[in-house]
């Protein structure tokens, strides 16, 4: 089972699947850095239960509200699913997320406390805000100054699996837990720019393997002319003799 040490190291060394990746960059090196140095700075925060609502919001998209209304009994690690509380939710509507490895590691490193919530406030009430944490965060890594630190990492949640090319929309919309297409529709670019670099690739290989094949067709073209000049010479020895 995954734990929070691992899931650390996992996400510094990239092997996460490319949780932090862009950021808010478009350059794949320059996000690699910005990973790094945003990691960096959370594994510097004193209170890594506060933290861990960052790391959260990264590997499941949820929106600040949903986050700080999270309670334990909506966490169910026998089944993996996470529940969003209606009542709590921007629709009014209960809505469930599956519990991905990571989710679930993030959870198990949570101090647990009398309180219900996962993120607790004072006196184990629901927590208002964590929104300085997350500017001191954002202001470590070097974030520009206007990049969203809260809503921001839902946004590159969406973008990563829209970029993809291996989510669709109607999933990508579950997941965000968007009433309509059309919410999600903002995201569509990223998955047709992807659908395009993977035609892309297409053309290559058909160029690659076309290539081969023309260069075994000359060289074979090049074996039949010297066995012909040899088959001429071997007519012209015996009629010689």
């Amino acid at each position: 089972m995954a734990t929070i040490a691992q899931l650390r190291k996992d996400l510094t060394s990239g092997l996460y699947a490319g949780t932090l990746q862009y950021l808010y960059c478009t350059d794949e090196a320059g996000a690699q850095k910005q990973a790094q140095r945003y990691l960096a700075a959370l594994d510097e925060e004193a209170d890594q239960d506060a933290a861990a609502f960052i790391r959260l919001a990264l590997v499941t998209g949820m929106r600040k509200g949903a986050l700080l209304a999270l309670q334990w009994d909506d966490c169910d690690f026998e089944r993996g699913i996470l529940t969003l509380r209606g009542e709590s939710a921007k629709k009014g509507k209960t809505e469930y997320l599956p519990m991905t490895a990571a989710t679930r590691a993030i959870l198990e490193g949570v101090r647990r406390t009398e309180s219900p919530y996962v993120f607790p406030g004072r006196n184990g009430s629901k927590r208002q805000d964590f929104r300085r944490m997350a500017w001191r965060v954002k202001k470590k890594a070097g974030l520009p100054e206007d990049f969203r630190p809260l809503h921001g990492l839902r946004h590159n949640f969406a973008s990563r699996l829209a970029s993809s090319g291996q989510v669709d929309m109607y999933t990508l919309q579950k997941l965000l837990t968007h009433e309509s297409p059309q919410m999600t529709q903002r995201y569509a670019h990223l998955r047709d720019e992807a659908l395009r670099r993977a035609a892309s690739l297409a053309d290559s290989l058909l160029l690659q393997k076309s290539e081969k094949g023309e260069a075994q067709h000359f060289d074979t073209q090049g074996k039949i002319a010297k066995e012909n000049e040899k088959m001429k010479k071997d007519e012209k020895s015996f009629f010689k003799s």
